[in-house]
C-alpha cells in the first residue's frame, strides 16, 4: 500500500512541478506604448520572459495605465489556454500576463474607504471619498488643467470657487 502512496505522490509532485499559476516576477523592460514587458521570474531557475502582455484596469473607453519601470515587482499569470489561440498548451510560459504591480511599500493609513490615486510620498494625490467628493492635493507643485478647445469651468451650486494666486498675497 505504502508503494502506491508514494507512486501517487511522486507523480502528483511531477505534476505540480510543471504547472504554473502565478508568480512573482521583476520588471526587465516595459514599452508602454504596445503594453508588453520584459520579466525576470522571481521563483524557480527560469530564464526571462519576453513581451508579456501588461493588462490595464479598463471599462469601455477609460483605462488606467500604470508607469512601469524597470526593477519594479509585480504578479504574473499563466493562462489555462494560449493567448494566441495556438495550440492545446496550459499554463505555459508564453501565455504569461501581466496582471498587477507589488508594493513592499506599507500604503498610508489615510483614505482607507477611499479611492485613492497618489505618488508614493502622497505629495500629490487625487481622492473619491465614499460620498463621491473629487479632491486634488499637491504639495510644493502647480495643479495643471489644459483644454486645446472649449474651456475650463470652475463652478459651485451652493458655495464659491475661491482662486488664490499667493505668490502675489501680501505684497
Amino acid at each position: 500500500m505504502s508503494e502506491a502512496v508514494g507512486f501517487f505522490d511522486g507523480f502528483a509532485e511531477g505534476m505540480m512541478d510543471g504547472l504554473r499559476v502565478a508568480m512573482q516576477a521583476e520588471i526587465l523592460k516595459f514599452d508602454h506604448v504596445a503594453m508588453k514587458a520584459d520579466i525576470q521570474p522571481l521563483q524557480g531557475d527560469l530564464p526571462p520572459i519576453l513581451d508579456v502582455p501588461v493588462s490595464l484596469h479598463r471599462a469601455g473607453a477609460f483605462f488606467i495605465r500604470m508607469p512601469f519601470k524597470k526593477g519594479d515587482k509585480v504578479i504574473v499569470v499563466f493562462n489555462d489556454y494560449p493567448l494566441d489561440d495556438a495550440g492545446e498548451r496550459r499554463h505555459h510560459l508564453d501565455d504569461a500576463m501581466i496582471v498587477s504591480g507589488l508594493s513592499e511599500m506599507p500604503m498610508p493609513a489615510e483614505h482607507e474607504n477611499d479611492l485613492l490615486i497618489a505618488h508614493e510620498n502622497m505629495d500629490t494625490k487625487i481622492i473619491i471619498d465614499e460620498n463621491g467628493k473629487v479632491s486634488i492635493a499637491t504639495k510644493l507643485q502647480d495643479i495643471n488643467l489644459t483644454s486645446e478647445q472649449g474651456n475650463i469651468n470652475l463652478s459651485t451650486v451652493s458655495g464659491l470657487v475661491n482662486i488664490t494666486d499667493r505668490r502675489s498675497s501680501g505684497s
